[in-house]
């Protein structure tokens, strides 16, 4: 990956994402790079109004009932969460941004993202405030829920379940439609820095996913 801009060493890993067209996307600084996933060339470069803190893939509904939904089918899009409360969706091909700007739903930086079902994405903050998002919506938040106390440092989604950790070691999970939470976990080590959802083998208590 010879020539690809720096990321900050402070970074974690919800400043990295890959798509499914094989791209890896990370933040550098106020700016989003792109690298090709089978050779590590650069592909692009784009410029932020703010610092990028947090990136996913995710993907428009595809149905055209958005604003800025063409409707031509669902697309992947990179949704960056930024240090101005603001997100932002990049089209990874076209190395533009997209749609409207997210707003309204943080009043900190933008500190985690994590895709939902097509069409959604979901945003944490410096408050323990989760945010819930259509992507190339009207850039206004469907719902927001205070998910823990202080930061929340990364998030994984899976069904309406939203897998929230935070700078204090502590995991919840959300429920995206009725804002119930419950405490999971704690590390007991310091802050979560990375989660993710897996399924359990056939047999009893099979199909439950755990992260």
């Amino acid at each position: 990956m010879r020539g690809a801009p720096p990321s900050p060493s402070w970074y974690g890993a919800r400043a990295a994402c890959a798509t499914r067209g094989g791209d890896l996307v990370y933040a550098s600084d106020k700016a989003v790079c792109v690298l090709d996933g089978a050779t590590g060339a650069v592909r692009g470069l784009v410029g932020t109004k703010a610092r990028a803190l947090a990136v996913c893939a995710a993907t428009t509904s595809g149905r055209g009932e958005d604003e800025n939904d063409d409707g031509g089918g669902a697309r992947e899009v990179v949704v960056c969460g930024c240090a101005d409360k603001v997100l932002r969706t990049l089209d990874a091909k076209k190395m533009a941004f997209v749609g409207k700007a997210m707003t309204g739903g943080h009043k900190h930086e933008v500190t985690a993202t994590c895709a939902r079902a097509p069409g959604e994405v979901a945003s944490g903050c410096r408050d323990g405030t989760v945010a819930v998002w259509r992507v190339l919506g009207n850039g206004s938040p469907t719902c927001a829920y205070k998910a823990i106390d202080g930061p929340i440092t990364c998030m994984a989604a899976v069904g309406e379940v939203i897998a929230v950790g935070g700078a204090n070691g502590t995991v919840c999970a959300l429920n995206a439609r009725s804002g119930a939470t419950h405490r999971v976990a704690a590390s007991g080590y310091g802050e979560i820095t990375s989660l993710a959802w897996t399924t359990v083998g056939a047999g009893e208590g099979g199909g439950r996913r755990i992260f």
